[in-house]
C-alpha cells in the first residue's frame, strides 16, 4: 500500500482528527496512490467557481484554488474555505496536505451519514442521481470502499 513512514504519518494525522487510519489511508490511495506531490488542475471548477470573481484574486491564487493538492488531494478553494491560510505550495508536504485533508473529510462525515461522506468529499456534496439511489460519483466511493475493506483485512 504505502511505505511505513507514510503510513505513520497517516495514523498520526487520523489519530489527530479522530478518524480511522484505514480510511485515511484509503483516501490517499484514492487520491493520489500515495503521491505528496501530486497536483490535479480542474479547469471547469476554475470557469464556474473562480472565474466568476477573478478581480478577488492574483493570478496564482485563483489558479491554486482549482487545484487539487497532495495526499488527500484537498482542493485549494476547499482548504481556503476551512481556514487554510498558507501557501498551496506547502499542501505538497504530507504532514499539511493530511492535516487539511482530515479536517475536511471529519467535516463531512459529520455533516453527512456513512457513504454519503465518502461522495461528499470528492464531489462537495453526496449528489444522488435522479433516481436518488445511488450516488453520482458512486465508482469513487466504491474505489474508496474497497481501499478501505481491504486495509482492514490487513491491519486485523
Amino acid at each position: 500500500m504505502v511505505s511505513p513512514e507514510l503510513r505513520t504519518k497517516i495514523e498520526e494525522a487520523a489519530r489527530i482528527h479522530g478518524l480511522d487510519p484505514d480510511l485515511v489511508h484509503a483516501f490517499v490511495l484514492t487520491e493520489s496512490s500515495g503521491n505528496p506531490r501530486a497536483t490535479r488542475y480542474e479547469p471547469a471548477f476554475y470557469r464556474r467557481y473562480i472565474a466568476p470573481h477573478i478581480s478577488k484574486y492574483t493570478e496564482s491564487e485563483a489558479k491554486g484554488r482549482a487545484t487539487s493538492f497532495g495526499l488527500m488531494q484537498i482542493m485549494g478553494q476547499v482548504a481556503r474555505e476551512i481556514g487554510y491560510k498558507g501557501t498551496f505550495e506547502d499542501l505538497l508536504k504530507s504532514e499539511m496536505g493530511l492535516d487539511w485533508g482530515c479536517k475536511y473529510l471529519k467535516r463531512q462525515l459529520v455533516k453527512y451519514a456513512g457513504d454519503g461522506a465518502i461522495a461528499a468529499y470528492n464531489a462537495g456534496s453526496p449528489r444522488r442521481t435522479d433516481t436518488g439511489k445511488s450516488f453520482r460519483n458512486q465508482a469513487y466511493v466504491d474505489k474508496v470502499l474497497n481501499y478501505y475493506k481491504e486495509l482492514k483485512k490487513v491491519s486485523k
